[in-house]
């Protein structure tokens, strides 16, 4: 008879057990947990989870992150888009994007952001207003506006495009970047 399996390694410590999102890069990934919107460092090699900071206010959940270039952004329920230092976790600038994030992904050398409105941000729901794209330059431009209500469930990059999953309706949205 084979020896029990291994029980799965904890990622990290129990530093992230409300752990919401991920980016990894290489030997580092970083996770931020909405919660109290810590944001950690992790080396991949030993799972050691450096906590780096706090973004947001008491009212703000920071909920999504992605890289670009040499900056960890971040967005969520209260929160614009914010740029970290990956490293120490400074806060290099705040981008207006026009209300807060719902998600946020890196691709072809910019951001992709859905956002709400503020008091749709209120409500925790995922209904948004526009895509915005936002260059490493800190530039913003609007390049998709929702007509009638469309939720964002899922948000990805891949084949030339960002794909929005609105689970509400049964539809996915392509942007071609």
């Amino acid at each position: 008879m084979p020896p029990p399996p291994k029980p799965p390694r904890n990622v990290a410590g129990a530093a992230l057990h409300r752990l919401l999102a991920r980016a990894p890069r290489g030997a580092q990934a970083w996770a931020i947990t909405h919660r109290d919107n810590t944001v950690f460092r992790i080396d991949t090699a030993t799972n050691d989870a450096t906590r780096l900071g706090v973004v947001g206010g008491s009212d703000a959940a920071a909920e999504r992150l992605a890289l670009l270039g040499d900056g960890l952004w971040i967005t969520g329920r209260g929160v614009g888009l914010v740029e970290l230092d990956p490293t120490s976790g400074a806060v290099r600038r705040t981008i207006d994007i026009g209300g807060t994030g719902i998600d946020v992904v890196s691709a072809v050398g910019a951001l992709w952001v859905p956002v709400r409105t503020p008091a749709v941000d209120r409500t925790g729901l995922p209904t948004m207003t526009a895509v915005r794209r936002v260059g490493a330059d800190g530039s913003v431009k609007t390049v998709a506006t929702a007509r009638g209500r469309v939720d964002v469930h899922g948000l990805a990059a891949g084949l030339g495009s960002v794909w929005i999953a609105d689970n509400r309706s049964g539809v996915l949205y392509r942007l071609a970047t």
